[in-house]
C-alpha cells in the first residue's frame, strides 16, 4: 500500500494568490487599516524565496488581478501599493475563485490561496454563490485556501469567521484571526514559513496491508 506522510522542515517553493480586501469597511486608500494590509503583503512578498511565485489580487465589488503569477518582488509590491479598485462592497466568494484560478498558473507544485477579509460576502458575488461552492472549485484543483478574518472577522462568534474557518477547513488550509493591524502584519509571517516547510512524502511498501 502507500503511505502518506505530512511534515515539515524541508522547504518547498509556492505558487501563492494572495487577495486582498479593499472594501469600503477598510477604511480607503491611506486608512490605517489598509496601509496595514500592505505592509503585511509587502511583508510577505520579501520573505519569499527567489524561486517562489506570488499573484496579487485585489477585490472590493469588483475584482482586480492587479499582478499575475511572478517571481519579482517589485512588480508584486507594485500592485500591492497601487490597487485598481474601488473601495465598496465585498465580492468574497468570487474573489477566492479568481485567487484559486490565478494559483493554478503558478508553475511550482505547492500553490495555495491566501484570502484576507475584514467582513463577509454582501451579495457582489456573481459567480461563486456560497462556501460551498468556493470548497468544491478549490478542493476540485486540489489547492488550499488560508484565510485570514482581520476586525470583526476575527472574532470567533461572528458569520464571518464561521465562514472563513469552513472554507479553510474544507479546502485544506488553515483559518487565522488578525483583531489588531500588529496581529495582521504578524500573521502573514506564520503564513509565510507554513507554506514554505510544509512537505509530503509518498511511499509504496512492497508489503500488502490486511486491515479488519
Amino acid at each position: 500500500g502507500t503511505l502518506t506522510y505530512s511534515g515539515g522542515s524541508a522547504a518547498q517553493a509556492i505558487s501563492a494568490a494572495m487577495t486582498l480586501d479593499r472594501s469600503g469597511s477598510m477604511g480607503g486608500a491611506g486608512s490605517t487599516n489598509d496601509l496595514s494590509l500592505e505592509a503585511a503583503s509587502i511583508s510577505f512578498v520579501n520573505n519569499l524565496a527567489a524561486t517562489d511565485q506570488a499573484a496579487i489580487i485585489n477585490f472590493s465589488s469588483s475584482i482586480a488581478v492587479d499582478q499575475t503569477m511572478t517571481s519579482t518582488k517589485a512588480l508584486l509590491i507594485s500592485a500591492i501599493s497601487n490597487e485598481s479598485v474601488s473601495h465598496s462592497g465585498t465580492a468574497l466568494y468570487d474573489s477566492m475563485g479568481v485567487g484559486v484560478a490565478t494559483a493554478e498558473t503558478g508553475t511550482n507544485a505547492r500553490k495555495a490561496v491566501i484570502a484576507m477579509t475584514d467582513g463577509e460576502e454582501n451579495g457582489d458575488s456573481t459567480w461563486l454563490l456560497s462556501p460551498e461552492a468556493v470548497i468544491s472549485y478549490a478542493t476540485g484543483r486540489g489547492i488550499p485556501i488560508y484565510t485570514i478574518g482581520f476586525g470583526s472577522a476575527a472574532s470567533g462568534t461572528s458569520s464571518g469567521a464561521t465562514v472563513l474557518k469552513n472554507v479553510a477547513t474544507g479546502t485544506g488550509g488553515i483559518f487565522y484571526s488578525a483583531a489588531s493591524t500588529e496581529a495582521l502584519v504578524a500573521l502573514y509571517g506564520k503564513i509565510s514559513s507554513a507554506l514554505s516547510s510544509s512537505w509530503t512524502i509518498d511511499f509504496t511498501s512492497p508489503v500488502t496491508f490486511v486491515t479488519g
